[in-house]
C-alpha cells in the first residue's frame, strides 16, 4: 500500500508543479501548492487502493464459495460406479458424452 501511496504523491506534485511552474507563478507557491497536492493525492489513492483491495477480495471469497458449492453438488450427483471407471476408448466417450 505504500507503493500506491508515493505513487499517488509523486503524481499529484508533479502534476501542480508542472501547472505552476507553466503559469508563470512564484516558484515558493508553487512549491507549497505542491506540496500540499502530494500529501492529498497520496491519501486519496491510498483509501482508493484500501476499496479496490477489499472489493476484490470479496469478489474472490464470492467466487470461491460459488466453485465451492458447485463441487459439493457435482460429488453428490455423481454415481459411485460410474466415477470409478475410465473412459478409454473413442465408443466409451462418444458413449459417456450422450
Amino acid at each position: 500500500m505504500n507503493r500506491f501511496m508515493l505513487t499517488g504523491g509523486f503524481v499529484g506534485f508533479l502534476l501542480v508543479f508542472l501547472t505552476g511552474v507553466s503559469s508563470d507563478k512564484n516558484i515558493f507557491i508553487v512549491l507549497r501548492d505542491s506540496m500540499i497536492a502530494c500529501l492529498i493525492m497520496g491519501f486519496l489513492l491510498k483509501i482508493l487502493y484500501g476499496r479496490f483491495e477489499t472489493a476484490l477480495a470479496s469478489i474472490l471469497e464470492k467466487e470461491q464459495a460459488a466453485m465451492e458449492e458447485e463441487a459439493r453438488r457435482g460429488e453428490a450427483n455423481i454415481p459411485q460406479g460410474e466415477a470409478a471407471q475410465p473412459v478409454d476408448t473413442k465408443e466409451q466417450k462418444e458413449q459417456v458424452t450422450k
